[in-house]
């Protein structure tokens, strides 16, 4: 990414600086032992692992509203194309190198070509990077984002669309219907497709935050939005939400919650700050997306190649953040662009 192609005006650095916070904070969800720490002091990040997914889809979804108004097919297209070759590149990334370590090493990283075929098919291999159904969700909800203002032309008619489609995912959630379709299929299908209707409702929050303009509006009450941001996201851990049978994401809380942290973050006024500072954040937040995609493979090779790292899980995750950041940089020095679509 060139500093001489970047509108520096254009782009929220709340939402960077968020972003580099959830893909560290997906590091801590699978490898942080919370017993290890006072509970006290890991509170904040270890509520906010379940809020990293939600927050991740509701920023994707604000920042690509127009491409699905716009129904311009070319730039779905180069869209799709972004999305895809995460997928199925990393796949095979992961099955040729624990193949090899398998083969030389007498490791059992994974138990055949089945395991691609799952990797490629809805990121979830159990064996490989079963992380990537994010990646196999964000497809499917893109493609059916697309679908719907393809086929209705006016905009708040596909919109309505949208809410009908929403609405129809909380009563499958609610009346249990999603959870018994999914709930019995085998590891690689029950999730990815489980929550396909679990992230529809983050995608039209998003989508829906940018179609009626919400964050710009509440600008010029920042300060007093974000300080009910703070105390309203405090009062959702007390209200009491239904309990639901779901695959992770399912119901109020977690849109409520994350909601809240993604106001927060967009309204934070970080666009006063100076033009070096702000090369800085973008800079440091980048490469979210290649974070969180390599991050269990390199967690992997230190325990084959490095087993006697002895940190604490915290501090592990911040040394594997920082080599996943160190690894995606140079993938995007790389000269070839699907290459960089990699870890952008």
């Amino acid at each position: 990414m060139k500093q001489n192609k970047i509108n520096y005006d254009k782009i929220n650095y709340g939402f960077s600086l968020l972003k580099m916070l959830m893909a560290f904070e997906v590091l801590l969800g699978h490898f942080a032992d919370w017993s290890q720490y006072d509970p006290r002091i890991v509170w904040p990040f270890r509520e906010l692992v379940s809020l990293a997914v939600p927050s991740f889809v509701i920023m994707s979804f604000y920042l690509t509203e127009r491409s699905f108004l716009n129904r311009d097919d070319e730039k779905f297209k180069v869209r799709f194309k972004k999305l895809l070759i995460p997928q199925i590149a990393w796949a095979f990334i992961y099955y040729i190198i624990y193949a090899l370590i398998d083969l030389f090493m007498h490791k059992k990283l994974h138990s055949g070509i089945t395991d691609l075929f799952w990797q490629i098919l809805t990121g979830h291999s159990s064996y490989l990077n079963p992380s990537m159904w994010y990646q196999f969700d964000i497809i499917i909800t893109t493609v059916l984002f697309f679908l719907v203002f393809r086929q209705i032309k006016d905009n708040k008619k596909a919109y309505c669309g949208l809410l009908i489609i929403t609405l129809f995912c909380y009563i499958l959630q609610f009346s249990g219907v999603n959870r018994a379709l999914f709930g019995e299929m085998i590891f690689e299908l029950k999730y990815p497709l489980g929550r396909i209707i679990e992230m529809i409702p983050f995608a039209t929050i998003g989508f829906s935050l940018r179609y009626f303009d919400v964050f710009e509006k509440l600008k010029k009450y920042r300060w007093i939005v974000m300080v009910l941001c703070v105390a309203l996201f405090l009062l959702g851990f007390h209200i009491p939400w239904p309990e639901l049978k779901d695959f992770g994401f399912a119901g109020f809380a977690k849109p409520y919650l994350a909601l809240c942290i993604v106001t927060f973050a967009f309204l934070t006024p970080l666009e006063k700050l100076s033009l070096p500072i702000k090369k800085a954040i973008i800079k440091i937040s980048d490469y979210s997306l290649g974070i969180y995609c390599i991050h269990r493979l390199i967690n992997t090779l230190l325990k084959v190649f490095i087993p006697s790292i002895s940190l604490q899980s915290f501090e592990r995750c911040v040394l594997l953040y920082i080599i996943c950041y160190f690894i995606c940089f140079l993938i995007d020095l790389l000269p070839d662009k699907n290459t960089k679509l990699l870890v952008n």
